[in-house]
């Protein structure tokens, strides 16, 4: 392999901390940045090093746009199960504080929808609460890092009663609309909220459901 027409880059949270508590000073940033690197890298290696780029610390409103890309990710995949995902505005600005951390960027965001969005619905789909088909298939896809085990003592119940409501929504053409909203106040360590009704349904939209491992908040 020949490297005579390639760039390398390399990425690091070295002086993350210090970049941060610059508080937007550029000078005050790459300082920082380049002193973690003299502490942690060896002279000879910096030497090879012909520039070196400091990123200004995401802030709320990126980690709210975030958010929403990952979540339109998540959306595109249910949409195979025939399953229409919708949040609201408060439910992102829930999974956006959730994953917000300036130190460690966007990497918290997506733990953050995994285990308050991803995890409670691949449940529920797996125990047939959403979705054509019921528990079948494999939550929400192979790319997802997904904790689907179910409790001890309900798993037989819950094949059956999947089963049952497989059978009935198999004649059904419309898409399930799935909403997702903040938790009521003062129950936020209950997680994310789910309400479910046909998309296509005029007008009455279904009780709100607890996908198992999510809390859901008093309607």
């Amino acid at each position: 392999m020949s490297f005579k027409n390639v760039v390398v880059i390399a990425t690091s949270n070295l002086g993350s901390t210090g970049i941060f508590e610059a508080g937007g000073d550029k000078a005050r940033a790459r300082d920082a940045a380049l002193s973690a690197m003299r502490a942690r890298l060896k002279p000879e290696v910096i030497n090879r090093i012909d520039d070196v780029i400091v990123f200004d610390p995401l802030d709320r409103a990126q980690i709210r746009a975030i958010v929403k890309l990952q979540v339109a990710r998540v959306a595109q995949r249910l949409a195979a199960k025939k399953v229409r995902l919708e949040l609201t505005e408060a439910a992102i600005d829930h999974l956006a504080a959730a994953g917000y951390d300036p130190v460690y960027g966007a990497r918290p965001v997506k733990r953050a929808i995994q285990r308050e969005l991803e995890n409670p619905l691949a449940k529920a789909l797996l125990r047939g609460e959403f979705g054509a088909g019921g528990g079948g298939g494999g939550g929400l896809g192979a790319d997802a890092d997904l904790e689907l085990e179910l409790d001890a003592g309900e798993e037989g119940a819950d094949a059956a009663d999947a089963a049952a409501r497989a059978a009935a929504r198999a004649g059904e053409d419309e898409d399930e609309l799935v909403v997702v909203d903040a938790p009521a106040p003062g129950h936020e360590h209950e997680g994310l909220t789910f309400r479910s009704t046909s998309a296509g349904g005029g007008g009455g939209a279904g009780a709100k459901r607890q996908p198992a491992g999510a809390g859901a908040a008093a309607a």
